[in-house]
């Protein structure tokens, strides 16, 4: 492990810590906190890199050296193997670095093994002396971190534990058939098609071998992949696929108008995936089709590929002990899928190759019949499909305290006509990244960024997507929240920053006052075929929400261009659709 001097000065050049880099002044001595922040690292899965010798100054971060770096450096190494629970100099390296006239120490983190989490202060609880890294912060860990660490530490996955109350005559033959088939399309050679179905559940560990009874039984794993319906229904009553529609933008407690829901997808794991992408099909009305006797994809387009990938990874990756549903949550402008199981793998290298698996059985099966992506590239597969298609990138969200996780796909293109016409108004001049210009777009559909947003739609590093925020921000073209540390995101700002001269090219017509009065008022009744609040429209549109209101939303109203949802116009909730939109009920 080593670190260049050009990756130094990168991120000294970084408006706050991130992730992966803390920076911390030890003139004379270690800080305490140095043990947090490595606590923190290992809890977290980051391979992260600590500076020494670093103070913040102004907007950036400026090397302020260590006096004595050899004392600073003796007392970390004979310290690390015995301020915690468990001894971490395996997987630190440490190295004194010359930086102009001053030196600092650089140490880089690895992570150890999860039979050794949570890593914690010894002196201390793993509440109190535990910590975990979130968004360039060391926070305390809490219960449900502490009970997941020891959950994570058993050698066998919940999977794999027997069920007593299943006999092996419940596992269905004709879904085994189903995986049989399935197998032999994609791999006509394996071994595992001449076993009989015994043979085959047991190289699986779909059963496992009761030696107190003398009989094999289901495995969890089995049971949820080739079990008959009714077994699967009686012994995990929770666990089901909703499908549900709202009429609108926003999850809102009136279900009863808004809501639309499907019967739930129960039963195995095999015969459900294929029935919800074959419900997805039908509905949104993207050529993709099922071959009916294999179940096999054809006319395969890249909306469909991301939707499948994220309807399968959800099956995958569930966690199957939290008694939940996974929800596919249709919007009029995304789609949400939202299964129980955070993310195994730090969402910050959501993407990268490689995989944690929570089910290692399940995903097994369902890569052998090539439902599966190999090596963990399922979710980059997403992103490259969406790409492909001029589609706003797919957001992934892990929440480990809800023990969730959920991707988003937003159904409109990205980059259209439209948006790169704003782009030319309100950026010309400012010399901003495509990768910034990007992240503007989204801001100006969805109303905020962060940098792990920015990270995903952009394929880039947390240093390269903190710079351009910052950047943004400083333009003002963004608006930073004033929740700070993990929580901070970005808005966009209530006035966009006049363009900057350009010398070298002639200034284009400029519209009359009434031209884009009425351009405004055209894009305002196409974006309100669907009910839009105040709120969403100003975001939208980059304007202030009041000035809109006032300007333009109460005259189109008045003129009849608008309807309210509701008579009263300053009522709560308050939206506005056209006057043909005849599918909005009141």
């Amino acid at each position: 492990m080593s670190i260049s001097f050009e990756e130094i000065q990168k991120a000294l050049g970084l408006p706050a810590e991130i992730n992966e880099w803390e920076f911390k002044e030890a003139a004379w001595a270690l800080p305490k906190s140095i043990w947090e922040t490595i606590s923190a690292y290992a809890n977290s899965g980051i391979s992260g890199c600590i500076l020494l010798g670093v103070k913040h100054k102004g907007k950036v971060f400026e090397v302020s050296g260590i006096t004595d770096i050899e004392k600073v450096q003796n007392e970390f190494t004979s310290q690390i193997d015995h301020v915690f629970n468990v001894p971490l100099s395996s997987y630190i390296h440490i190295e004194p670095k010359p930086y102009n006239d001053k030196w600092m120490l650089v140490i880089l983190t690895g992570e150890p093994p999860k039979s050794l989490k949570p890593v914690f202060i010894k002196e201390k609880s793993p509440i109190k002396g535990g910590y975990k890294r979130v968004g360039g912060s060391d926070l305390h860990l809490v219960d449900k971190d502490v009970e997941r660490f020891y959950q994570e530490r058993s050698i066998q996955p919940y999977e794999f534990s027997p069920m007593q109350s299943v006999k092996i005559n419940e596992l269905d033959p004709a879904i085994i058939q189903i995986y049989k088939k399935l197998l032999s399309l994609r791999e006509p050679d394996s071994k595992i098609l001449l076993y009989d179905d015994n043979r085959l559940l047991q190289s699986l560990k779909a059963v496992v071998y009761d030696e107190n009874n003398k009989r094999w039984i289901p495995t969890i794993a089995g049971v949820l992949l080739f079990g008959s319906a009714e077994a699967i229904a009686r012994e995990f009553p929770a666990f089901k696929v909703d499908i549900i529609d709202i009429d609108g933008t926003e999850w809102v407690p009136d279900y009863k108008e808004r809501f639309k829901s499907y019967p739930s997808y129960q039963g195995s794991l095999l015969t459900i995936a294929a029935e919800i992408l074959e419900r997805m099909r039908k509905d949104i009305a993207i050529p993709f089709q099922l071959e009916p006797q294999t179940l096999t994809r054809i006319d395969e387009t890249p909306q469909m590929t991301s939707l499948r990938e994220a309807i399968r990874n959800a099956l995958i990756h569930q966690d199957y002990q939290k008694r939940n549903p996974t929800q596919i949550r249709r919007f009029n402008d995304r789609i949400e899928i939202e299964n129980p199981g955070y993310s195994l793998k730090p969402i910050e290298r959501i993407g990268e190759p490689g995989s944690e698996l929570r089910n290692p059985i399940i995903a097994r099966v369902f890569s052998d019949i090539g439902w599966a992506e190999e090596k963990g590239s399922g979710i980059r597969a997403m992103q490259d499909a969406m790409d492909k298609a001029g589609l706003t990138p797919p957001i992934f969200e892990s929440d480990t305290g809800s023990n969730l996780f959920r991707v988003t796909f937003r159904l409109h293109h990205f980059m259209t006509e439209e948006d790169l016409d704003w782009l030319q108004e309100h950026t010309e001049g400012h010399n901003l990244s495509d990768e910034e210009k990007k992240a503007l777009i989204l801001v100006r559909h969805t109303g905020s960024v962060n940098n792990l947003t920015y990270c995903q739609i952009n394929h880039t590093d947390t240093l390269t997507a903190s710079k351009s925020l910052a950047r943004l921000r400083d333009k003002g073209f963004l608006v930073q929240s004033q929740v700070k540390g993990p929580g901070t995101y970005y808005v966009p700002a209530e006035t966009l920053p006049t363009q900057t001269p350009d010398l070298f090219h002639p200034e284009p017509i400029k519209k009359t006052y009434k031209e884009k009065e009425e351009s405004i008022k055209n894009r305002i009744a196409e974006l309100c075929r669907t009910p839009h609040s105040a709120k969403e429209l100003s975001l939208k549109l980059g304007k202030n929400r009041v000035y809109l209101v006032i300007n333009y939303l109460s005259k189109m109203v008045k003129e009849g261009k608008l309807r309210r949802t509701n008579p009263a116009p300053k009522a709560r909730n308050q939206k506005y659709f056209t006057e043909n939109n005849r599918n909005h009920k009141k």
